[in-house]
């Protein structure tokens, strides 16, 4: 996960198409469990996964979406928390995700804008 930039090469030679939306799905510990935000374009705030694929592209031109985790109970590491699964979550994670989704489907047919206002707009 750390290391997400590494694959690009492979995927981006599977799709060249220079007119493609690159979306990338990541955590964000900063956002209540269940919270999705969708952000254009930005500094990877830290999060290894996005410095590495920053690095690769050489541009911080792609969406991200960034399903909120919350942050790690006392005596709970960071991997344990991203990594292990918690039951407390689960439902709030999963609405999430069904929100990303929704939101990937609908970008095929809207701006990137409008996309933008509508998801981040959504308490789950």
């Amino acid at each position: 996960m750390n290391r997400s930039g590494d694959v690009l090469p492979a995927v981006l030679k599977r799709w060249p198409d220079e007119d493609r939306t690159i979306v990338i799905l990541c955590d964000n510990m900063d956002l209540k469990p269940g919270e999705l935000r969708i952000k254009q374009k930005g500094s990877s705030a830290g999060h290894n996964g996005i410095k590495s694929i920053l690095e690769y592209l050489k541009t911080d031109d792609f969406l991200r979406f960034y399903l909120g985790v919350g942050r790690p109970d006392k005596g709970v590491t960071v991997v344990e928390h991203v990594l292990g699964s918690s039951d407390l979550h689960n439902k709030e994670i999963r609405t999430a995700e069904e929100n990303a989704c929704d939101a990937v489907f609908s970008l095929i047919e809207n701006p990137v804008s409008r996309v933008m206002n509508e998801f981040n707009r959504k308490q789950t």
